[in-house]
């Protein structure tokens, strides 16, 4: 079993992934799994986790409608419960792409319109399932079939707003409920070769920040370097100019175990990768996986990983039906996801290069990953089985490890803060009642250790008592003893 420290600091819990490359494997196209109740022409779609809940929100271009989906603890356990939440006063006039997103312990949804009330903001407060507060960022109308993505690049909070063959900057400052003023938007020029802007997708390798869009007239993708503030007039490059005739519509980056990964969603219902094999600034490899005839008139996709998994969700938008593509897990271990501090008891039946990612989460907002890679080799660690044979405080506990693997090495940690052993046998004398840890770390003969904890129970020794009969007691009459013993419950 792996022993692993968990030495991050100022998150409130943590994710650990013990399976990573899961966006490499072949996607499961799981078809139909809803439909968007109230719905016309459904585009933009995004999802988020509040507790230990997940909820989507889906925008409705022609009844100017959002439309939130509440899955429940689990992405895959069945059809989200639809809510209708209006369209916020007339604040929403063709609302097509969306974002949601938690800063300072409010959530915010950020929606581009086609007709008027170009930016959107909606305030949901503290509590994802309110209704929540529209008000416009940016007047005017939009164009049609948009997409925009936000992110924080360390000073500022911005949005990037897909325009006809450009982009527009919006920054917030330092918290999202600021008001941009005009010097806070500008257009950047003209991207080359690109029409239509379909959506955006932006990431930062730690210090530099790119965006990817793709163009649903040109049908191409294009990277956008921005440098290392958002807020700045980013230089675009064509990094796909052949889709095999597919019309994108929405792009989605991932970083996962040193792989930045794009995918795309198309009209015609079918899914495209993009593996940015030698980095972010190479042209990416594309495969085409199609859609095995599940999905049909998809434009915006949201990817979201739930228990160490991958999943994509997308609809159609002319019958408002909802989608979702798993990826599943490929590495050999009888664990591959974890919410504990320090997860115990993790191994792996395979040898290999494992990545190991843990995400520390702030409840208020945010979160930062951290991925090492672990080499598990093709020896076996030895099994372990601890024995015991006394549990009474009075006497010593003598212990016993028995193993199919020779064992070369025995460190005995007994919980109860005194010295270790390196006996094979140790014999040890609590000073208390109760229950104890007890440890053991060894070493076989092929070099591998291995270890195994197990509490055990020490018990005051048991008071030996009995009373008989009082009075006369005469032979051929019967004689009462009554057992008056004591010892611990359990013992």
């Amino acid at each position: 079993m792996l022993e692993i420290t968990n030495a991050s600091t100022n998150a409130d819990h943590y994710t650990w992934d013990f399976c990573l490359g899961d966006l490499q494997n072949l996607p499961e196209f799981k078809g139909i799994i809803g439909n968007v109740l109230g719905g016309d022409i459904v585009l933009g779609i995004d999802l988020a986790k509040e507790g230990p809940n997940w909820f989507g929100f889906i925008t409705s271009r022609n009844n100017n409608n959002l439309i939130r989906m509440d899955f429940g603890t689990d992405l895959m356990a069945s059809a989200p419960i639809i809510t209708n939440l209006g369209d916020f006063g007339g604040v929403l006039s063709g609302p097509q792409a969306i974002k949601i997103v938690k800063q300072g312990g409010i959530w915010y949804g950020m929606v581009a319109n086609k007709s008027a009330n170009e930016l959107v903001r909606i305030n949901f407060g503290t509590d994802i399932k309110s209704v929540g507060i529209a008000d416009v960022i940016i007047n005017g109308g939009g164009v049609t079939n948009t997409g925009l993505d936000i992110a924080y690049d360390g000073m500022d909070w911005v949005v990037v707003l897909g325009e006809s063959n450009k982009v527009k900057i919006v920054r917030f400052g330092s918290d999202l409920s600021n008001t941009p003023t005009l010097t806070d938007i500008f257009e950047s020029a003209i991207i080359p070769d690109i029409s239509a802007v379909g959506d955006v997708s932006i990431w930062s390798d730690g210090s530099v920040w790119y965006g990817f869009i793709v163009g649903y007239e040109s049908k191409t993708v294009h990277r956008l370097d921005f440098g290392t503030n958002l807020f700045s007039d980013p230089v675009g490059t064509t990094i796909v100019s052949d889709l095999e005739g597919e019309v994108p519509y929405g792009i989605q980056v991932v970083y996962e175990d040193g792989i930045l990964t794009g995918y795309i969603s198309s009209l015609s219902g079918n899914l495209i990768r993009l593996t940015f094999v030698n980095g972010v600034t190479s042209n990416p490899v594309n495969d085409f996986l199609g859609s095995s005839g599940l999905m049909l008139n998809t434009l915006k996709l949201s990817m979201k990983k739930d228990r160490g998994s991958w999943h994509i969700f997308s609809s159609n938008y002319k019958n408002n039906d909802l989608f979702r593509v798993d990826f599943p897990d490929s590495c050999q271990t009888n664990q591959s996801y974890s919410e504990e501090f320090e997860p115990v008891g993790l191994y792996y039946s395979k040898s290999g290069n494992y990545g190991v990612e843990i995400t520390g989460i702030k409840d208020a907002g945010g979160s930062e990953s951290l991925t090492k890679r672990v080499t598990i080799n093709l020896k076996q660690a030895p099994n372990i089985i601890i024995t015991t044979n006394n549990l009474c405080i009075d006497n010593s506990t003598i212990f016993a490890a028995t193993s199919s693997s020779t064992l070369t090495s025995y460190t005995w940690v007994f919980g109860d803060g005194n010295p270790t052993s390196s006996d094979p046998n140790p014999s040890h004398q609590f000073a208390s009642t109760g229950t104890h840890t007890v440890r053991l770390v060894v070493e076989s003969d092929n070099g591998c250790g291995q270890f195994i904890e197990k509490d055990i129970t020490i018990y005051n020794a048991p008071i030996a008592s009995y009373t008989v009969s009082t009075g006369l007691l005469c032979s051929n009459n019967p004689i009462t003893f009554t057992n008056i013993s004591s010892f611990d419950a359990g013992s």
